[in-house]
């Protein structure tokens, strides 16, 4: 429900989607019925199984765009488990508002 609102109203661009993500995630927007370019963010570093915060936030600054949705796990992270301490949201957040993402949030 939440892909099609802002596929209907939002109209963005761009999705970011964690790398890796639920699997489900790309395949909801694609039936949103929309267009939308599905973008993969850094989140997991597969040399020490650990969530690359420093990736994330460096990858959103270059290459996300005003308006774009960002998917966002509330918490333990599908599939990793994995997911940022409270500071690291606070910096999430504030990133959201500088570059005027759209923080959409899945809690499973």
């Amino acid at each position: 429900m939440g892909a099609q609102f802002l596929a209907d109203y939002l109209k963005p661009k761009n999705l970011w989607l964690s790398n890796p993500t639920w699997g489900a995630h790309p395949l909801i927007w694609e039936r949103a019925g929309y267009t939308i370019n599905q973008k993969w963010y850094v989140y997991y570093n597969f040399n020490d199984d650990s969530f690359d915060f420093d990736g994330m936030v460096k990858c959103l600054q270059a290459e996300s765009s005003p308006g774009n949705v960002v998917i966002l796990h509330a918490a333990a992270h599908n599939p990793t488990g994995l997911g940022p301490t409270k500071d690291q949201w606070k910096v999430i957040a504030d990133l959201c508002v500088q570059l005027q993402l759209f923080p959409l949030f899945d809690s499973a």
